[in-house]
């Protein structure tokens, strides 16, 4: 997790800039720093998680070779090495080992082509000296928070809400409608955010702004129904379904353990992060370890550790159970609502697992969006009852 921001406006301040990098610390805490360029009123900034490359050569705001593109890139590439290979072959020569500088080189050579090579998760900004042009954009799946603010005055943007509002270029006027999301969803519905004039960038999307203002939103990338897919999943027996999907898993895991700092997991006992973290332990060079949050008065409350307990013995983790009281929660809750950026009903969980694996890890695999993709939760139970609803309206659509 690293924190980006930037500002494309009218007046450009290096105050400013230094405030909105201030405030994305505890995103970066390894590294931090800031590029400006007061001709044309661009500025960029970011807070670095060092995990791929952790030596200063991986450092941001990142220059092209030519110096005609500058980034700040929050994420991480899975295929970069494979990129990286490519295009060498096309003539480029790498100073560092990061997956940035294959983002640069990438630019250079395929433009807002570029997303649409890469497998990961990721938000990055680019600024094209040549076409005084920046250029925002954000993974598939919106993994990586990319938040912006237009006005007359110009572009604000970065991963967190509190990191624009420090900017000074906008208002704190609440939208209603996102408190509405919150409590019948738990969480703000994107592209919504809990404020009237900041906004999400939509997932697999680029927004291309020049003259401060005039921006363009273009999708490199939509989930669509795969008609061919379709038809060939259906030919296949339950048997080749598991394995197909067990073939997925395996190779998506293996990709996320690409780092240079160990991997850890949140191991909540369930279907999908005990699959995950089995997975890693098979393909991992290193004892995973393993976190679970559970609550000392669980009185009303579900308790995960025992399953999780299981799951780590039976997969063999260094397995650290996290035990709350109400005293450890009042007196954290500040500093979780500072860090929370925008209301949502889950976050606490997040929180303190996270806090307490930080002392080990920078990074943890969590079963995050398998319930959503596998119906895994109880409110799901009506897909039972309608399954060839999403299938008549596909085929409809088509006639």
């Amino acid at each position: 997790m690293c924190g980006i921001a930037g500002i494309f406006a009218r007046k450009v301040t290096e105050k400013q800039i230094i405030q909105m990098e201030s405030s994305l610390e505890r995103r970066g805490p390894d590294d931090s720093g800031y590029w400006i360029n007061q001709q044309n009123n661009i500025s960029l900034c970011q807070t670095r998680l060092s995990i791929i490359d952790v030596s200063e050569k991986g450092h941001q705001p990142m220059t092209s070779h030519n110096e005609r593109y500058v980034i700040v890139f929050n994420g991480e590439i899975y295929n970069y090495k494979e990129l990286r290979k490519l295009l060498e072959k096309h003539g480029a020569h790498f100073t560092s080992e990061s997956d940035t500088e294959v983002i640069l080189w990438a630019w250079e050579k395929w433009g807002t082509k570029t997303p649409e090579m890469l497998r990961g998760m990721f938000a990055f900004a680019i600024w094209d000296e040549y076409e005084k042009s920046l250029f925002l954009i954000r993974d598939r799946f919106g993994i990586k928070p990319l938040l912006y603010s237009i006005s007359n005055r110009g572009l604000v943007f970065a991963s967190t809400i509190k990191s624009i509002l420090t900017s000074g270029m906008i208002s704190k006027n609440i939208d209603f409608n996102s408190v509405i999301d919150y409590f019948t969803q738990g969480s703000i519905i994107q592209p919504k955010s809990i404020f009237k004039d900041v906004r999400s960038l939509p997932p697999g999307s680029i927004m291309t702004i020049k003259n401060h203002s005039n921006c363009n939103i273009d999708y490199y990338w939509k989930l669509k129904p795969n008609m061919y897919l379709q038809n060939q999943y259906e030919k296949m027996s339950y048997e080749e379904l598991v394995n197909l999907t067990r073939e997925y898993l395996e190779e998506a895991c293996k990709y996320n353990l690409i780092s240079d700092v160990p991997v850890g997991s949140f191991l909540s006992g369930g279907v999908d992060s005990t699959t995950i973290t089995a997975i890693m332990a098979k393909y991992s060079s290193n004892k995973i370890n393993s976190f679970s949050l559970g609550f000392e008065n669980s009185q009303n409350l579900f308790n995960e550790l025992p399953e999780a307990k299981k799951a780590a013995n039976y997969i063999g983790t260094n397995h650290l159970e996290v035990i709350l009281n109400g005293k450890e929660v009042s007196e954290s809750f500040d500093d979780f609502i500072s860090v929370l950026d925008q209301p949502s009903n889950d976050g606490i969980n997040t929180y303190f697992v996270s806090k307490y694996a930080n002392s080990t890890l920078k990074v943890a695999f969590s079963g995050l969006g398998g319930d959503e993709i596998f119906s895994g939760y109880n409110h799901f139970g009506w897909l039972s009852n309608n399954n060839n609803l999403y299938y008549q309206k596909i085929n409809n659509t088509k006639a």
